[in-house]
């Protein structure tokens, strides 16, 4: 693959007034914020920004124009919500979920952690009309966190996507409510949307859903020993698990094929624009590169380097990190407000 690579937009930005909040024109530094991608734009939300053993939760939206490099503000959104998860569902980014910590919990080993109570509140923001719209709650029975997924029609499926928590059920939006229907029988899991319907990724089994009948169904199998070393993504053709080797998922025939093994030492995201797949590793400054097909991985230097939980949009071939926590010196631990924008041929 070509990988000669026009560099449009590359601002780092001095985190030194990461003390004084939000700049006017651009989010305040922070990590782990909730992220989704439109074709032109990218959604950030919340996040933690950490000043060494501080760490100051955001409860702001900000939406970067892909092209211009430039951001604007949300407007607030209708309740506070921490811990979100962001979709785009072809015309609206959705936040489904949120978190709420009620402080300390000692366990019975006498250890002490937090007591986290997660809750499912959703609200859609609608960038044409710049305006929020709250949704129902999602109606999850249990305690922890979940997955999105959108088929591009309006229909949205919230499920629980980690092993470890009691959640024992999903839920599917269809544009006006909200019906519940089983988990995907395997944890961890990723659902993707199709033309018009859902898979759910396991990690031996491919699961489609059958939703008039609320049954996921057993529709291919991985390879045995296959070891994925990131969630799927889904491209125009199909879905590319990396990993060793690099499953190739077609659709709507679901043929498996293997393809080239994926070689960083550390994998942050996995995104495409629907005909080239990149993995981004922020930690170590590496960019894998490849087509659909998975033929080859082509790598790259990239010039952002020690940093974890960025967000991460891949948008009309331009690869955009924005943010993060710098692990670069481990003594001074504090989030970024970096922006990096790249073209991939």
């Amino acid at each position: 693959m070509n990988l000669r690579r026009t560099l449009l937009l590359a601002v780092v930005v001095s985190v030194a007034a990461a003390a004084c909040g939000s700049a006017a024109d651009r989010p305040s530094p922070r990590a782990d914020a909730a992220t989704a991608c439109s074709d032109d734009h990218m959604l950030v939300f919340g996040g933690i920004d950490q000043r060494g053993a501080l760490q100051v939760p955001r409860n702001d939206g900000w939406i970067l124009s892909v092209a211009e490099g430039t951001w604007t503000p949300l407007p607030p959104p209708p309740a506070e919500r921490l811990g979100l998860t962001a979709i785009w569902d072809g015309e609206r980014f959705v936040l489904v979920g949120a978190v709420e910590n009620r402080g300390p919990k000692v366990l019975e080993d006498g250890s002490e952690t937090r007591d986290l109570r997660y809750t499912y509140e959703a609200a859609a923001y609608d960038p044409e009309a710049g305006t929020w719209t709250a949704l129902p709650p999602a109606p999850i029975d249990g305690n922890g966190p979940i997955g999105l997924a959108a088929d591009g029609t309006g229909t949205l499926i919230v499920y629980p996507d980690t092993r470890g928590f009691p959640v024992d059920n999903a839920a599917i939006w269809d544009g006006a409510a909200w019906t519940t229907i089983p988990a995907p029988p395997e944890r961890p899991v990723m659902v993707f949307g199709l033309d018009a319907g859902f898979l759910a990724v396991g990690l031996g089994t491919v699961y489609r859903l059958d939703a008039a009948a609320s049954v996921w169904e057993p529709a291919a199998r991985l390879p045995e020993g296959f070891a994925a070393i990131t969630g799927p993504v889904r491209t125009a053709t199909g879905f590319v698990i990396p990993g060793a080797p690099t499953v190739r998922i077609s659709v709507p025939e679901l043929d498996i094929s293997e393809g080239a093994p994926l070689e960083l030492d550390w994998v942050d995201a996995v995104r495409t624009d629907g005909t080239t797949v990149v993995a981004v590793d922020t930690f170590n400054g590496r960019l894998a590169v490849t087509d659909e097909d998975v033929s080859q991985w082509s790598y790259q230097d990239i010039p952002v380097r020690g940093i974890r939980a960025s967000s991460v949009c891949f948008v009309g071939g331009r690869l955009v990190v924005f943010g993060g926590q710098d692990q670069s010196d481990p003594s001074t631990l504090r989030s970024t407000d970096t922006l990096w924008i790249e073209t991939v041929p």
